[in-house]
């Protein structure tokens, strides 16, 4: 995981790309999907959103962490 954080490329790829296709993937099965697929899914995707909400909250939170006390 070292690798991905160093190297911007590798982040960007990890970040953006990835979450991308993944999401182009679950706009295709939206897509296809019929009513009970779909409530299925949703609850699906509000599970990864609401942990993908909650690392980025912790990302900011150490960081915020951290600048505080390299300042004391």
């Amino acid at each position: 995981m070292t690798s991905f954080v160093e190297n911007p490329l590798k982040g960007f790829i990890l970040k953006v790309v990835i979450i991308g296709l993944v999401l182009f993937f679950l706009g295709i099965l939206f897509r296809y999907a019929n009513k009970l697929e779909l409530y299925h899914i949703n609850y699906i995707v509000l599970l990864g959103l609401t942990l993908y909400t909650s690392v980025n909250i912790l990302h900011v939170f150490y960081t915020i962490l951290y600048v505080v006390s390299q300042n004391i």
